[in-house]
Formats: structure tokens, C-alpha cells, sequence
């Protein structure tokens, strides 16, 4: 395996964690598809409704090391990083924006919350296993 094959089945993996997270969490529906937009889009998103309408959104970093790099955009916190993502001129954005819109139009008293999960992995011989998992706050700025 490559290295490249090796970072996206790394990042595939720890996204089929969220989806794990997100269901004993009780999080709500799976709405990832109207947020991902490729590289640079969000990498899950979840709307609960009840009892509030709530919409989770969450950066999962992956790594065999324990480093998990940012940019400098994601640094920020993800209320940022989600403002500039409803603000941005960037055509791959633009469902990201149309679907928000609807979202909004639908519940109006929608609440954001922002989460980011750090997976540490070991990769053995056939497959990964997790080391440690921390689900942490991504609204406000990441301070490393």
C-alpha cells in the first residue's frame, strides 16, 4: 500500500468512527451529503430535531502518531471555519450554502454545535485498531 492509499483508508477509517459516535450519541440523522464538497468540505454532519433542532457538525483527524494537523482555517474553531465555508466564493461551497439555506428555512431556530474527534491508531497486520478516541469541543479556537 501506498502512501496516499494509506492516508485516505487512515481518514475513511475514522470517519466510519463518527458514524459510530454519532449513533451512541444519539446525534441524529446522517446529513453528511449536503456538506462534503471534497476536499475542503466538512467531514460529517448530523441534524437532531428533537428537541430542538440541532445540527453537529464534526472534524475527525486520524493518525498512528498522535499528531493531528489543522489548518490554519480549522485552527480557528469550526464556527469560523463553517462561516467561511457559507461565505466562500469557491464553487465546490456552493451546495454547501444552498442546502444550509434550506436547512435554516426549514427549522429557524436551528443551533450549531462543532465537534472534533482525534483517533489514535495502530495499523496491524490486516487492519487498524484504535488506541485512544477523544471527542472534544470544535466551536472555539484549537489551542495546541
Amino acid at each position: 500500500m501506498n502512501v496516499r492509499d494509506f492516508t485516505q483508508e487512515q481518514g475513511s477509517f475514522g470517519e466510519e468512527l463518527i458514524g459510530i459516535i454519532a449513533q451512541k450519541n444519539n446525534l441524529g440523522e446522517d446529513v453528511s451529503h449536503l456538506f462534503r464538497a471534497g476536499r475542503g468540505g466538512i467531514d460529517a454532519a448530523f441534524l437532531a430535531t428533537d428537541p430542538a433542532p440541532r445540527l453537529t457538525i464534526v472534524e475527525s483527524k486520524t493518525s498512528c502518531w498522535g499528531t493531528y494537523p489543522y489548518s490554519r482555517l480549522k485552527k480557528q474553531g469550526g464556527s469560523i471555519y463553517f462561516k467561511h465555508l457559507l461565505k466562500s466564493l469557491d464553487y465546490r461551497h456552493r451546495d454547501i450554502q444552498l442546502h444550509f439555506q434550506k436547512l435554516i428555512c426549514t427549522y429557524p431556530e436551528l443551533n450549531l454545535h462543532f465537534i472534533r474527534v482525534e483517533t489514535l491508531i495502530e495499523l496491524t497486520e490486516d487492519r487498524f485498531v484504535v488506541e485512544d478516541l477523544k471527542v472534544k469541543s470544535w466551536k472555539d479556537s484549537i489551542n495546541k
